[in-house]
């Protein structure tokens, strides 16, 4: 009997003992609260997603790693969110995008979509007679080329002339060093009666969409230069211009005198324009340069050169830019017709009333003549 209770106490006693041990490894239920580091290895983080992007609440205990201020943890996130993060600050961020028209001469719709054009195809046939393959039309400036020597070449600014004459001849210009070899004109084929009519856009008047219309009208190319400005403000004019054919060439982005700029500040003046034309009007623009003010060195036509462009100056202009102190549309006309020449590249500003007016005279005056209208594109 008493054999059998000594062996009832050790059972007890052993039973008391386990039991014991079980509650000591057994800890209490966590809490996770969203935002506090520490779970797990100490490396995991649960972000409450209402916490901006790059913050962690509240503040983590001495000891744990924690992200960087800029750091996004990125962990226990799917890839659907983080695309929608970047997304959203994508379009907060960057105020070009869908940019407001502001009105024009069209009267077109104040929200502009961009056209999406064809490709082209076959050849084009232009004022002149020639024609062009497709591939040519609608060529993209190439990416940006080192020059070789170019700390040699001088940035000496100098502005563009040219030197009149009165025997409709083409004229003679600076001499300083020969601007053909940076890929620079100032006349296209003085061999032929072709002639090429080019605008320069800085802001808009009223006038590019009559001056749009005579052009349309009459079927003549031209030229515009176009500053970003211009385009942020006119995009329905600057999609236009491309849908009827004409080129649509750059003038910079903040119109400055590129002798003053440094190499990457002039790549950005004419990388930027292009980029920002091609985003708001779905064309991709021509490369062609025309230096504001008309102000150059050797160093910023290599440059630009080498960002796939050719710099345009031109064989006639005058004092037509002063919107209070306009000529008249006779003396307008007048102006072009004594300067006529083979190969003239002829620069108008579109800001100008008279050479709206009398543009549609000076078209039908130059065809009397014999002369046709080029393209940029043509020039040899």
């Amino acid at each position: 009997m008493r054999a059998w209770f000594q062996i009832l106490l050790c059972a007890a006693l052993l039973f008391l003992c386990v039991s014991c041990e079980i509650s000591q490894e057994s800890p209490a239920p966590a809490v996770v609260i969203a935002g506090t580091p520490g779970i797990g290895d100490g490396n995991e983080y649960i972000r409450d997603t209402d916490f901006e992007p790059g913050t962690i609440n509240p503040t983590p205990t001495e000891g744990t790693p924690t992200p960087s201020a800029t750091e996004t943890p990125t962990e226990g996130i799917t890839e659907e969110t983080s695309e929608e993060t970047s997304e959203e600050t994508t379009e907060e961020n960057n105020p070009e995008t869908e940019p407001e028209a502001t009105g024009d001469a069209t009267g077109a719709a104040d929200t502009i979509q961009p056209f999406e054009p064809e490709e082209p195809s076959g050849e084009t046939e232009f004022a002149s007679g020639n024609t062009l393959p497709a591939t040519v039309q609608d060529p993209y400036p190439s990416g940006y080329q080192t020059v070789p020597g170019l700390e040699n070449l001088s940035n000496e600014k100098m502005g563009w002339y040219y030197n009149r004459n009165s025997e409709h001849q083409p004229p003679t210009a600076q001499r300083v060093f020969d601007i053909r070899d940076y890929g620079g004109y100032y006349l296209g084929d003085i061999e032929n009666k072709i002639v090429y009519l080019t605008f320069d856009e800085g802001y808009e008047n009223g006038f590019t969409g009559p001056i749009l219309d005579t052009l349309r009208d009459k079927n003549v190319p031209a030229a515009f230069f176009l500053t970003q400005t211009y385009i942020r403000d006119n995009p329905a004019l600057c999609m236009r211009m491309a849908a009827e054919g004409h080129v649509a060439a750059n003038h910079s982005v903040t119109h400055p005198s590129m002798p003053d700029k440094t190499d990457e500040d002039i790549r950005y003046e004419l990388t930027e324009t292009a980029r920002y034309y091609q985003e708001v009007t779905g064309y991709r623009m021509a490369p062609f340069f025309r230096p504001p003010a008309g102000e150059y060195s050797a160093r910023t036509m290599a440059l630009t050169q080498a960002n796939g462009y050719k710099t345009v100056f031109w064989s006639f202009a005058y004092e037509d830019w002063l919107v209070d102190k306009q000529p008249g549309k006779d003396e307008a006309y007048n102006r072009v017709m004594d300067n006529l020449h083979n190969g003239a590249i002829i620069l108008l500003h579109a800001v100008s009333e008279s050479n709206a007016q009398a543009l549609p005279d000076i078209i039908d005056s130059i065809r009397a003549q014999g002369y046709a209208f080029g393209t940029l594109y043509e020039l040899p």
